[in-house]
């Protein structure tokens, strides 16, 4: 690939999300210039606050340009837990949603924090031949901004989330909860239990489940069926050997930002800074993460990118 056609990942090592963030929109401003509705897609796994979850001061920055430059347009923010589900919902069974921290930066722009699962879910046929149920919103926005955290998985299959994965939470709940399972099932205690009846506990979720689908490939065709506009990557923390403090996650680190509209490109470099401080990475190559394979298959992105360096 020439360096004219591969594509172009912007970066900078930085503490300052802020200044990196406004750079980025301010280039990216003529692209959102008469748009009537665009989603801005914040990483929520659970109640846990930053680096599990994107970080208030880059969300801030993103709503701050938007009502600057982009007045006429209807701004949704939003994410989809999995509904009434003690792992998203944590201690206390309280609303992810209404009570998490960029809650409360969306109140102070006039703005809701929205569950995707207000909008409901419209069924798409993807080219591997499975259904998804996909949020409908995202596939109404003129244009999406996803703000995702650069991490290592607890899925050993799936290996890291950031700019691919963060489109997994467009899905409708039961997806959700199918295609993890089917990418190998982060809890011990299941584990164990699974694999009392003498049978691979994999094996054994995919029977119960009655799964057909993989995750990694799911992963790459929702950014086939709604790849976002533009994707703004935090790094300047970051958690390794899994991507939630309560599974093991380890904070580390690493002072940086990069972004780009190539979430593949996105991902092979994030893969790379990953590796330097996860000894669980450091000789695993962008051809045995999954979702990054097959997204190169479905022609989502290129992993040929060049750098180009923000200056805060």
């Amino acid at each position: 690939m020439s360096p004219e056609s591969a594509s172009k990942v912007y970066y900078s090592r930085t503490e300052n999300r802020k200044k990196f963030t406004e750079k980025i929109l301010k280039m990216f401003a003529p692209e959102m210039k008469g748009k009537k509705k665009i989603l801005v897609k914040p990483n929520i796994v659970s109640y846990e606050p930053y680096p599990t979850t994107t970080h208030p001061d880059v969300l801030r920055c993103v709503l701050a340009h938007l009502q600057k430059t982009a007045k006429a347009a209807e701004i949704i923010v939003g994410d989809g837990t999995v509904p009434d589900s003690p792992v998203t919902l944590g201690w206390g069974g309280r609303d992810v949603i209404k009570t998490h921290e960029l809650a409360g930066v969306c109140k102070e722009f006039g703005l809701r924090l929205r569950n995707l699962y207000d909008f409901g879910f419209r069924k798409v046929e993807t080219s591997s031949g499975f259904a998804l149920r996909v949020s409908k919103v995202a596939l109404e926005a003129d244009y999406m901004i996803s703000l995702p955290i650069m991490k290592t998985h607890c899925i050993r299959s799936i290996g890291i989330t950031g700019a691919l994965k963060n489109n997994f939470g467009l899905l409708a709940s039961k997806d959700r909860i199918v295609l993890h399972s089917s990418g190998g099932l982060p809890f011990r205690a299941a584990r164990k239990v699974m694999g009392a009846s003498g049978e691979r506990p994999l094996a054994l979720a995919r029977k119960i489940l009655g799964i057909r689908k993989e995750i990694n490939l799911a992963i790459a065709e929702l950014n086939a069926i709604r790849k976002p506009d533009l994707f703004i990557v935090d790094m300047v923390d970051t958690l390794i050997n899994a991507n939630e403090l309560r599974h093991g996650g380890i904070k580390k680190h690493a002072g940086l930002m990069f972004a780009g509209k190539d979430p593949v490109a996105l991902d092979c470099f994030g893969l790379g800074e990953l590796r330097k401080i996860d000894p669980a990475l450091a000789n695993r190559e962008w051809h045995e993460i999954p979702a990054i394979r097959h997204a190169l298959r479905l022609g989502i992105g290129t992993r040929e990118f060049k750098k180009m360096e923000i200056r805060i």
